[in-house]
């Protein structure tokens, strides 16, 4: 796959990665893999792949950072994963040595340099990740920021431990939860009043306009949404994930392809949405391909997986629908090329 992502895999102590002048990077791709690539600025100043390890969800990397959370001299990978994973990968023995591979024509195996330690869902595209000493001295912290803004914290504190000094005896965590819900309930107050002044302020000018509400003639500022659409392949499974997220949640998602499509069912698929496909391939229609999909939770992402039909190329139009009042949405356009379920195999050489 494309790669997405390139950042240093800097050593917590001087030397750490090998010979002098070496320099060391972690990258990730669009369809998950991960790995590490070696350098050398003197002589032929080619990069070598140390190893590499795929994701078996097969989702794109958006974000890396490289940080000493297990304290032992070896730096853990932090990744952040479009479809909203954070994961943590501690590294075995030296990461910066080369894994040996099978034969010739194959990728260094990352499987066992590399082991999964972490991981927990966001349920949104994770967009940045940092880690370090933040709020609380002496523990360190991951910090992620999501698609559409929020602010996640993850923390090596044990925060099931009692509060010291607490009358109560209640846990870190459970004085921490009362005191960010006392300021929650301040702000959510004054929140509450400004949704007021505006909806009424909405409603006097549906009335006035008889059901034709603009920004401009209403004087009310409708936020301009944002629509992060991918169509990615997922070349293990011959198929193509579609995602599709909003800042704010989503009502319901229409898709309409000017090519015949199939739905793709598998564990991967998201089972709060319920998913109507007009069927029938009469001519008479401009798409063959129609589908609508309904979100029973709260979600801002919607994901299917669809296969194309290799040669036929064509536009997929999704029109996405907010979960607010008045209803309002969002339409973009994705390209199915002819070639679809081919993908570029890195480096090349000797195919014998």
């Amino acid at each position: 796959g494309g790669v997405t992502v390139v950042e240093p895999y800097t050593a917590p102590f001087a030397g750490a990665l090998g010979q002098q002048g070496e320099e060391v990077f972690m990258y990730g791709t669009d369809t998950g893999e991960i790995g590490l690539v070696r350098f050398a600025p003197g002589g032929a100043g080619e990069l070598e792949l140390l190893w590499a390890l795929r994701d078996e969800g097969e989702s794109a990397v958006n974000c890396m950072v490289a940080y000493e959370l297990s304290k032992d001299g070896v730096n853990d990978i932090i990744v952040g994963r479009d479809d909203g994973r954070l994961q943590i990968f501690r590294p075995a023995g030296d990461p910066t040595r080369p894994a040996e591979a099978e034969s010739k024509h194959d990728e260094p195996k990352g499987a066992e340099r590399a082991t999964l330690q972490f991981e927990r869902s966001v349920g949104e595209s994770i967009r940045a990740v940092q880690a370090g000493v933040v709020s609380q001295p002496g523990y360190d912290q991951i910090v992620l920021c999501t698609f559409s803004g929020n602010i996640v914290s993850f923390s090596t504190e044990a925060l099931d431990e009692v509060e010291e000094g607490d009358k109560m005896q209640r846990s870190k965590a459970a004085v921490d939860a009362d005191g960010k819900a006392e300021q929650m309930e301040q702000e959510l107050a004054r929140l509450q009043k400004q949704v007021d002044a505006t909806r009424a302020k909405l409603e006097k000018a549906v009335r006035s306009s008889g059901g034709q509400v603009s920004s401009a003639g209403s004087g009310i500022g409708f936020r301009q949404l944002q629509v992060c659409a991918r169509l990615s392949l997922t070349p293990g499974d011959a198929c193509y994930t579609l995602s599709l997220e909003m800042p704010i949640a989503i009502h319901l998602a229409v898709l309409q392809s000017t090519i015949p499509l199939s739905l793709v069912d598998s564990e991967r698929t998201d089972h709060s949405l319920v998913v109507s496909q007009i069927a029938g391939h009469s001519e008479d229609r401009a798409y063959p391909f129609e589908l609508v999909c309904r979100c029973t939770e709260p979600s801002k992402r919607v994901q299917l997986r669809l296969r194309t039909i290799e040669g036929q190329y064509g536009e997929v139009r999704c029109t996405v629908v907010a979960n607010v009042e008045p209803k309002v949405g969002q339409q973009v356009t994705l390209e199915v090329k002819p070639l679809s379920l081919h993908q570029q195999r890195a480096g090349g050489g000797d195919l014998s």
